[in-house]
């Protein structure tokens, strides 16, 4: 009977390590297509406007700031484009 119950555990564990490589395989590959996806929905022609501002985005907010000098302004994330852009800080300023 103690040879029939190793072998059941020696078999479970077989299959079980099979499920857990194969669901590993599937979950990589479902974070590489949606990060394919993701890439793909970004325009990014590669032509770069101006390198003297940055865009940042944090919590509901968009920062912009201005390399050269420090100045940043910031404007909420809306949707209908209603709110104005206003100054920050800058880098100066304590």
């Amino acid at each position: 009977m103690d040879k029939n119950k190793g072998m059941v555990i020696i078999l479970s564990s077989i299959i079980f390590g099979g499920c857990f490589v194969f669901g590993s395989f599937k979950i990589s590959d479902a974070i590489d297509s949606s990060g394919l996806n993701i890439s793909s929905s970004i325009n990014n022609s590669g032509d770069v406007i101006n390198e003297n501002y940055e865009l940042v985005v944090n919590g509901g907010w968009l920062y912009l700031y201005d390399k050269t000098n420090g100045q940043i302004w910031k404007k909420l994330d809306d949707d209908d484009g209603t709110a104005n852009w206003e100054v920050v800080k800058h880098i100066n300023q304590n």
